[in-house]
């Protein structure tokens, strides 16, 4: 199976920290390539037109797009929605939201990468990033609001959660423009979403 992989550095690493089987061809590249492939991984996904475009005019049988705002129904057809934030993609279990016939090929995919898949609703920002985006934006809140210091937020949400980092570390791990971005489309859905000034980013 020959599988692009369409990722910076960092994304790059972070996908292939759980490795791959040798069923996989793997083709890695910052672009869409001419390529032939059996299947794409864009972890670079923005979820504009020009973009959606250049994957259909490739013609992959299936593509796996980061996308945790543009949903399912504005995708074709051989669209699968996963999570690419960095710190999520070191996880062995990926989610996802996909058509169902593109379940089993989906999961056989994935299964060659040593990851094991969770369906989820498809709904903005899947699972797991609109619960952590919220617990980010709630933490900046506390921090304007002066409840506490940015390093004992970190420390308690660690200690008394368990996280792998506390929410503020996590935001600058993922991208502050990223989680902004996220809260944006979910406070459109619901105001409760309404992203902190400290969030804000330079355009």
């Amino acid at each position: 199976m020959t599988v692009l992989l369409i990722a910076d550095e960092a994304r790059k690493a972070a996908w292939l920290s759980t490795g791959q089987t040798a069923e996989i061809e793997l083709i890695v590249s910052e672009e869409i390539t001419e390529a032939p492939a059996d299947a794409c991984i864009d972890l670079l996904f923005d979820g504009s037109a020009e973009r959606i475009a250049s994957l259909t005019t490739a013609k992959f049988p299936l593509v796996l797009v980061h996308s945790l705002e543009t949903l399912l129904k504005n995708l074709p057809d051989h669209f699968v929605r996963i999570n690419g934030w960095l710190t999520f993609l070191e996880r062995n279990m990926v989610e996802a939201c996909a058509p169902a016939p593109q379940k089993p090929a989906t999961e056989v995919l994935l299964k060659n990468f040593n990851r094991t898949l969770t369906w989820v609703p498809d709904i903005t920002g899947l699972l797991s990033a609109r619960v952590v985006a919220g617990i980010i934006n709630e933490a900046y809140l506390a921090l304007e609001e002066g409840l506490s210091t940015a390093e004992e937020i970190d420390t308690a949400m660690k200690l008394g959660t368990n996280y792998p980092y506390g929410p503020l570390e996590w935001c600058d791990r993922i991208g502050k423009k990223h989680v902004q971005q996220l809260l944006r489309k979910l406070h459109a859905e619901n105001l409760r979403y309404q992203p902190a000034e400290g969030l804000s980013v330079k355009e």
